[in-house]
């Protein structure tokens, strides 16, 4: 594989745990500005988190969960779920040694389910980013699984599904339908 197919193989991959990231409101300015916050959140000692006694980080923590929006919580997790998603299914050199389609799927099966849950509850643009992260993670599981019907590590898309045999297009999440 030449250095441009490993980029633009990458660059895909990114570009959807992107989307999720972009619904989490995420930048590398905010995660910087997490970071600090966290560790600003200790007090006015101005302590590095690794300085801190554990009743501190407890603290700290507890400042930060009573002041975090559930939602905008979840939002996060999903874009690191969206993120592991991609790295186990290992799509490019760094990530071949680490490849775990079973993995995938279950970090794609999870994503799933809580957009299923919290999609009526976010805001829409969240809702939406999150549900065409949703669609480009199941394409390229699919293509990485070799797009076998029934294959090995397929995503979960139901029990009831599964116990009735349905095909895997009858299983493909597709946004508004239910």
């Amino acid at each position: 594989m030449t250095e441009e197919e490993k980029q633009e193989e990458t660059a895909a991959g990114e570009a959807t745990s992107d989307e999720a990231a972009a619904a989490a409101g995420e930048t590398a300015e905010d995660e910087k500005a997490a970071g600090a916050s966290a560790s600003g959140a200790a007090g006015a000692e101005g302590k590095e988190p690794e300085q801190m006694t554990e009743a501190e980080l407890r603290d700290a923590l507890e400042k930060q969960f009573r002041e975090q929006q559930v939602g905008d919580m979840l939002v996060q997790y999903m874009a690191g779920l969206s993120h592991i998603a991609y790295i186990k299914m290992g799509l490019t050199e760094d990530t071949a040694d680490v490849k775990d389609m079973a993995q995938a799927s279950l970090a794609i099966d999870a994503f799933k389910a809580m957009l299923e849950a919290a999609h009526d509850r976010l805001h829409p643009q969240d809702a939406n980013a999150l549900a065409g992260a949703l669609a480009s993670m199941q394409m390229t599981f699919a293509q990485a699984s070799g797009g076998a019907a029934g294959g090995e590590g397929e995503p979960e898309s139901g029990t009831e599904e599964k116990k009735e045999g349905g095909s895997a297009a009858d299983r493909l999440w597709v946004p508004g339908k239910e």
